[in-house]
């Protein structure tokens, strides 16, 4: 499971690790609305699906409709099992000052690990594209790269084109990394 910063269209528009002193405590957001239509869609495929299939079942031949009701309904479980089991629940960080410790929680799973600072490659910055309606505005994201790709955390997220070169020296020097 990777810890993934998920920041919605309407709500937060950054994300900022202050880490001032340690042990510094972090939540990363993370977009419940994706839950939300996920689960919307998959009752509603899923029950549509299972009338239609039971509505062609008693019929002796195999039709299109009966088919087409199998493939809705196992599209619709498929989205309902994804919403519920998925990796992208709520994450937090807990900064100190010789390594990071990572929680992550979702509905049936709970993830807890620990890395110090010098497993990590450096920081990073690099655009996340997430718009807005009417707006295209990039964000410019900073994360502590790890070889693990799953242990890549998010430290900062801001919506425009301006990078944050103060930014991420402060975070390299923090961690005792470098600049990638």
């Amino acid at each position: 499971m990777s810890i993934q910063l998920k920041l919605s269209n309407n709500s937060k528009s950054s994300f900022f690790v202050d880490i001032e002193k340690f042990p510094t405590k972090v939540k990363v957001p993370a977009s419940k609305s994706d839950y939300l239509s996920q689960i919307i869609t998959g009752i509603f495929f899923t029950l549509f699906g299972y009338v239609l299939f039971r509505s062609n079942l008693l019929e002796d031949s195999i039709t299109p409709n009966l088919l087409f009701g199998l493939a809705m309904g196992t599209f619709g479980g498929f989205n309902l099992a994804k919403a519920l089991f998925g990796t992208k629940g709520s994450a937090s960080l807990t900064f100190h000052e010789r390594y990071v410790e990572a929680k992550q929680e979702h509905w049936f799973t709970k993830k807890k690990w620990q890395t110090p600072y010098s497993e990590f490659k450096g920081v990073k910055t690099r655009k996340g594209i997430r718009p807005k309606r009417g707006d295209l505005q990039p964000f410019q994201i900073i994360e502590l790269i790890h070889q693990d790709a799953s242990k890549t955390l998010p430290l900062y997220a801001k919506r425009g084109s301006k990078r944050q070169t103060k930014l991420l020296e402060d975070y390299a020097e923090k961690f005792n990394v470098p600049v990638l």
